[in-house]
C-alpha cells in the first residue's frame, strides 16, 4: 500500500491552542520515531488573539483563552534542524514578501548546511492584509514583490558567487552570498495562474491547499503544462498538498472530532469533507491514494485534534495504517 502512498509530513503545533515549546518539540520527535518523512512549519507575523482560531493543529473545541503564540518559522526550522536527526523539516508557506531576501537566503542556507541538508521551503505571497500593514509592505504588490524576490533567492542560492540581480523592486550588485545550501529546495505556492507560472519558471516543487481531487489534479496538470512551455521536465517539479485531517478507528467517530472545526473553517461539514480527509484507516488511505494518483507527491497533515494525546494517538494511527512505522519505532513512541 505504501507504494501507491504520497510521502507524509505532520504539521506541528507552532501556533494554536497546543502551541507550547514542549508540544511542537515532542510532536516533532513523535513524528520522527514514526517514520514520517517531514514536520511542517507554518509562518505569520503578527497573529492577533482572534486569529487563535486558525491552528496549525488542534481544534476548536481545544480554543480557550491561550495567548495566541506563534513561533516563528525560519527559528523554529533552525531549532528542529538541530533537535531532529532523520526526519525532513519543512516551512509552508512563507510569506516572502515580509523578508529580505538577501537575509532570508543566507538564514535557510545556514540551516540547510548546518542541519544536513533536510530543509524544504514553500513560499507564498500572502493573505493576511495585517501582517502586510504591520510590516510596511503594500498587500496590492505582493505578487510582483514576490516574483522578485523568488527570482532574487534562485540566484543568491544556485548561481556563482559573487552574484548580481537586477529586477522591478529589488536590485544589488556583486554580492557573496556564502555558505551555498547543499539541499535546499524551494518551492512556491498557490494555484492562481500567476502562482502556477511562478513555480513552473523558479521552484523546485508546488503547494496548494484545501482542493478536491478533481480540482488539484487539474491545478497539477496545468503546471505540468507551464513547466513545457518553459523547457522543464515536469517530473523535475515536486507537488505537495496541504489539509486538514483527522483519523479515527470509524468513520462516524472522525466525523464527531472534526465537525466543529470543518464547519468554522469551510462554512459547511460538506465543504470541509470534500477537500479534507476524515476517517477510519481504510477512507484515510483510499484518499490519500486519490490525491497521489491526481498528481501531489507528498501529503502535509494537519490533525484536527482536541488535545496533544489525541494528536500523538492519531499520527500513530496514520503511521500504522500507511506502513510508515520502523521497527521499534511504536515502542518508543
Amino acid at each position: 500500500m505504501r507504494a501507491e502512498l504520497p510521502t507524509l509530513g505532520v504539521r506541528l503545533p507552532n501556533s494554536g491552542p497546543f502551541a507550547t515549546p514542549a508540544n511542537l518539540l515532542a510532536t516533532a520527535e513523535l513524528a520522527e520515531q514514526l517514520g514520517y518523512d517531514r514536520v511542517w512549519v507554518h509562518d505569520h507575523v503578527s497573529w492577533p488573539r482572534d486569529k487563535l482560531t486558525h491552528f496549525a493543529t488542534g481544534s476548536i473545541e481545544a480554543c480557550a483563552d491561550q495567548d495566541p503564540n506563534f513561533f516563528e518559522s525560519v527559528s523554529a526550522a533552525g531549532l528542529l534542524a538541530g533537535r531532529v536527526q532523520r526526519i525532513g523539516i519543512g516551512i509552508a508557506g512563507l510569506v516572502l514578501p515580509l523578508r529580505d531576501p538577501r537575509v532570508l537566503a543566507k538564514q535557510l542556507a545556514t540551516i540547510d548546511q548546518l542541519g544536513g541538508g533536510r530543509l524544504v521551503v514553500a513560499l507564498a505571497i500572502g493573505a493576511v492584509r495585517g501582517d502586510f500593514e504591520v510590516m510596511g509592505v503594500p498587500f496590492e504588490r505582493r505578487g510582483k514583490i514576490s516574483n522578485d524576490y523568488l527570482a532574487a533567492m534562485a540566484a543568491i542560492l544556485r548561481d556563482p558567487q559573487p552574484v548580481s540581480f537586477e529586477g522591478e523592486v529589488l536590485s544589488f550588485a556583486n554580492g557573496t552570498f556564502l555558505p551555498q545550501p547543499t539541499a535546499l529546495r524551494l518551492w512556491a505556492t498557490g494555484s492562481s495562474e500567476p502562482g502556477l507560472r511562478r513555480a513552473a519558471r523558479h521552484a523546485d516543487g508546488w503547494m496548494t491547499v484545501y482542493q478536491n481531487v478533481e480540482t488539484y489534479g487539474r491545478f497539477a496538470g496545468e503546471l505540468d503544462g507551464y513547466a513545457e512551455e518553459l523547457g522543464r521536465d515536469p517530473a523535475s517539479i515536486d507537488k505537495g498538498y496541504e489539509t486538514y485531517v483527522t483519523a479515527a478507528p470509524s468513520n462516524d467517530a472522525a466525523l464527531a472530532i472534526a465537525r466543529k472545526s470543518l464547519e468554522h473553517k469551510f462554512e459547511s461539514l460538506e465543504a470541509g469533507l470534500d477537500v479534507c480527509i476524515v476517517g477510519d484507516p481504510e477512507t484515510f488511505l483510499s484518499r490519500l491514494a486519490a490525491y497521489r494518483a491526481a498528481g501531489a507527491r507528498h501529503v502535509e497533515l494537519k490533525f484536527i485534534a482536541h488535545d496533544v494525546s489525541s494528536l500523538h494517538e492519531q499520527m500513530a494511527m496514520v503511521a500504522e495504517a500507511a506502513g510508515l512505522i520502523r521497527a521499534g519505532a511504536a515502542t518508543r513512541a
